[in-house]
């Protein structure tokens, strides 16, 4: 992906303390706190860089993003003018605030421009949810185009699941202009994107992406290994 926009969700179950910038010492309630940001290149880069546990702090949402109290956080991406991130932070603050949530504290996320913030707390997110609520509900291409799009190798020991050789290209390269979302994992993170008859890992590294297909057993047994069962 070059460019675009996101939603970073941060489960805090016990809530948290965190030192943040110049923003101070903040005491976040319990609950998902869902993080709206833009990257004008390398959307995946961004995202994936959110995602991995070790990384110096540079961005307010690093101090909630490295917690220790952090449950296992994801990210919907956006493909989009990133200049539409004050419109989707607002559009994102309604949704929450209509099921109850509350805003951040002011300047969150936000230094830069004039909204109030860019973090909410809300009980509860998921990301097909907040897809639809979005009104990002475009279908990607079916496992039979995917699998016609370049050259897939059989996974050794992996019924059902294929790996395109070498990194690359960008997962909207293969997907289009479609909502995926992209999940911490104990190595890289992963973008998991369900299709027709099956679906797509993208592994996000910090050298490339690196692309794996599955039926739709294939697709099912990934998910289970990564935890991810019903959760794509």
């Amino acid at each position: 992906m070059n460019g675009g926009l996101y939603v970073l969700a941060l489960p805090l179950p016990g809530g948290a303390t965190a030192t943040v910038g110049a923003l101070g010492r903040l005491r976040l309630e319990a609950g998902v706190h869902l993080y709206v940001g833009s990257a004008r290149r390398g959307l995946w880069q961004r995202v994936a860089r959110h995602l991995r546990r070790d990384k110096p702090r540079r961005w307010h949402v690093d101090a909630l993003s490295t917690h220790p109290g952090l449950g296992r956080p994801w990210a919907l991406l956006l493909p989009a003018d990133p200049r539409a991130e004050c419109a989707l932070a607002a559009e994102v603050g309604r949704w929450v605030e209509a099921r109850g949530g509350t805003p951040g504290p002011r300047g969150f996320g936000a230094s830069d421009c004039a909204c109030s913030t860019h973090l909410w707390r809300v009980d509860r997110a998921e990301p097909a949810e907040l897809a639809r609520a979005l009104g990002r509900t475009e279908a990607p291409p079916g496992f039979a185009a995917l699998r016609a799009r370049g050259t897939w190798r059989p996974l050794r020991g992996c019924p059902g699941r294929w790996v395109r050789p070498g990194l690359g290209p960008a997962p909207d390269a293969l997907l289009g202009p479609v909502a995926a979302t992209a999940w911490r994992t104990d190595g890289d993170p992963a973008l998991v994107a369900p299709v027709e008859g099956g679906g797509l890992v993208s592994w996000l590294r910090a050298d490339g992406v690196l692309h794996t297909l599955g039926d739709a057993g294939g697709f099912a047994r990934k998910l289970a290994d990564l935890g991810l069962a019903g959760a794509a």
